[in-house]
């Protein structure tokens, strides 16, 4: 979610083991719209980019309906002092898990604040694609629900960086 955002154009489907879809929105209402949408194809894992907090991620749940889950993006730790010196309008750089991908599968997303997209399905790949992606300069990396607190603080240790690295599985409500 970031300001001027079009989720016609700001959009990516991914078919790995399962279909990942990534879509930006300009703002709540967008998003609740999205949410509506996806619930009623049948969509009920959903992963929050930390533009979104509890609340936000609360509303969302509760217009998605029963048997919905939606985890959010938090910084914990040092995360949380880097990400407050980072700035985003830079772009934002996403590692995603799916077990099936064998190698990582790089994507990029433009619109009004850049995106690129990595694909792994190992915390070794992870590190080789953080590290891309600090090399390519986001100034920002956000990880998908499979990195739990564990996962997440071993690939902060692995990377070694000032880039803050959030993480979507510190949080999790539901509808």
């Amino acid at each position: 979610m970031y300001p001027g955002l079009d989720p016609a154009n700001y959009h990516l489907d991914f078919t790995g083991k399962d279909l990942t879809t990534f879509v930006g929105v300009g703002d709540l209402d967008q998003a609740e719209a999205m949410v509506r949408s996806f619930a009623a194809e049948g969509r009920s894992v959903f992963n929050l980019c930390g533009a979104f907090d509890q609340s936000s991620a609360e509303r969302l749940a509760k217009a998605a309906g029963p048997g919905t889950s939606f985890s959010y993006v938090t910084f914990e730790g040092d995360e949380i002092r880097k990400r407050q010196q980072a700035d985003i309008t830079g772009g934002v750089g996403f590692i995603v898990y799916d077990s099936g991908v064998g190698q990582i599968q790089p994507f990029k997303l433009q619109g009004t604040l850049p995106a690129s997209v990595r694909f792994v399905d190992s915390l070794v790949m992870a590190r080789a694609a953080a590290r891309d992606l600090i090399r390519e300069g986001y100034p920002v990396i956000e990880l998908c629900s499979w990195f739990d607190a564990e996962r997440t603080e071993t690939l902060i240790h692995m990377v070694g960086s000032e880039v803050p690295i959030g993480s979507a599985g510190y949080h999790t409500v539901t509808g």
